[in-house]
C-alpha cells in the first residue's frame, strides 16, 4: 500500500498540522524526543483513522454492490416470468 502522507511535523520541538493548505500550531514539547513521540503517536493515530474511514467506505460500497446485484436478480426474475407468460 501506498505509504501516507505524515501530516503532523515538528520544527523546534513544536508539533505542527498540515493539511497541504496551511500549517498549525498543535502542541510545544518540552524536548526534542518528546516531540518526536508525540508526533509519531499523532500520525500512528492519523493513519489509523485513515484507514478506519477507507474500510467503511468500502463496506458501504460493498453493501450497495450487493443491494444492486438482489435488485437486478429479482428484476431478471420478473422478466423472466412475463416472458414465459407470453410464450
Amino acid at each position: 500500500m501506498k505509504e501516507l502522507p505524515k501530516p503532523y511535523f515538528i520544527v523546534n520541538e513544536k508539533i505542527y498540522f498540515t493539511d497541504r493548505v496551511e500549517e498549525v500550531f498543535v502542541f510545544k514539547a518540552e524536548s526534542g524526543k518528546q516531540a518526536d513521540a508525540i508526533g509519531n503517536l499523532l500520525n500512528e493515530a492519523y493513519k489509523a483513522a485513515y484507514q478506519d474511514g477507507l474500510a467503511a467506505s468500502l463496506s458501504e460500497e460493498s453493501r450497495e454492490l450487493n443491494h444492486t446485484l438482489i435488485t437486478l436478480s429479482i428484476e431478471n426474475t420478473r422478466l423472466k416470468k412475463l416472458l414465459k407468460m407470453s410464450e
